[in-house]
């Protein structure tokens, strides 16, 4: 017979059901989301392309979320790359 705390905690740090998408949820809470943008900055880091160009940007948007970016994504993107000095001018 499983342990009634075990239980509990169990519960505790299930998912709840319908949860928002891109954030975990919890019974304690929602746990702190990070900005799809910084897979951008990692995935650029990673691979060596900084100072990265609008089209590595563009291609790394690409890849992590396997389909293109629309414009304002682009330049949202483009601007977190930016605020990192990351972006090639």
């Amino acid at each position: 017979m499983p342990n009634p705390l075990t239980k509990i905690i169990n519960w505790y740090l299930s998912p709840i059901q319908e949860a928002e998408e891109g954030c975990a949820r919890t019974g304690l809470g929602v746990l702190p989301c990070r900005p799809a943008d910084t897979d951008i900055v990692a995935y650029l880091i990673n691979r060596g392309l900084t100072p990265a160009t609008e089209d590595d940007v563009r291609t790394a948007f690409a890849t992590l979320f396997e389909r293109e970016a629309t414009a304002f994504e682009e330049l949202l993107a483009c601007s977190f790359v930016d605020s990192f000095a990351l972006l090639a001018r």
